[in-house]
């Protein structure tokens, strides 16, 4: 099992010490005591996960292993070190008593005789060290709550930031499609304008090409009547004049 498993075992083993304390007497082994509730909640364990096992897997398992009372394949030294962890960190007279009983197997009337102490400081000693289990319990259990709110949190911050990112990408896509019509409609205003200009200048210059045409049809007809005019009196001079 992995290290945040173990630790999760441990600190259930400790929970339920303590809250089954009152049943705990004189003659009681912690160390063993801890072993067994450590070994059934690790049992627990394995039959939450059997849906990633097949059955016969499972049932082979356990049948192989119910028995032993020194190795399952859940890694036990790993589980003894979480629980060594949280002894060390208890004030010297009681981590003494704690180890005497956990590790030693020793009765509380065999520690109190040990360190010449009473049977009921012994008592109240191992009581107080379950406790601080307890209270160890309480602010991990606290400080996971805590994580997982962070948690949480940062993955509600992380979905508003890439909405905000999806609208702002949106937005920007529309102002590029407005844009982009504008120009559009600029770009066929001024061609339809500069149509227009060719076709008005098309017609301004036809009408002058018009014009002096006209003036030029205008002109050789007057020649021609000139002309004909200037023969005409010719012949009737000729006429007179025989």
């Amino acid at each position: 099992r992995d290290s945040f498993e173990a630790e999760n075992i441990l600190q259930d083993v400790f929970i339920s010490v303590w809250e089954t304390r009152h049943k705990i007497n004189e003659y009681m082994v912690i160390g063993s005591l801890l072993y067994r509730i450590a070994r059934n909640k690790a049992l627990n364990a394995l039959r939450k996960e059997v849906n990633k096992k097949t059955y016969l897997e499972y049932l082979s398992f356990i049948s192989s292993n119910a028995d032993s009372s020194t190795e399952l394949k859940i890694d036990f030294e790993e589980l003894e070190f979480f629980i060594r962890k949280f002894i060390m960190k208890l004030p010297d007279r009681r981590r003494e008593i704690f180890l005497y009983s956990f590790d030693k197997g020793l009765s509380y009337k065999e520690i109190a005789l040990k360190l010449s102490i009473s049977e009921n400081t012994v008592d109240t000693q191992i009581r107080n060290a379950l406790e601080s289990a307890e209270k160890a319990k309480k602010f991990l259990t606290e400080a996971e709550e805590k994580k997982r709110k962070t948690l949480e949190e940062a993955e509600r911050k992380r979905a508003e930031i890439i909405e905000t990112a999806k609208k702002d990408a949106l937005t920007v896509a529309g102002q590029i499609q407005q844009d982009a019509e504008k120009t559009a409609e600029k770009l066929v205003s001024d061609a339809k304008n500069e149509i227009k200009a060719t076709l008005e200048k098309t017609k301004s210059e036809l009408k002058i090409e018009t014009g002096k045409l006209a003036i030029e049809i205008a002109e050789k007809i007057l020649r021609e009547k000139m002309t004909y005019n200037a023969n005409k009196e010719i012949v009737e001079r000729i006429i007179k004049g025989m």
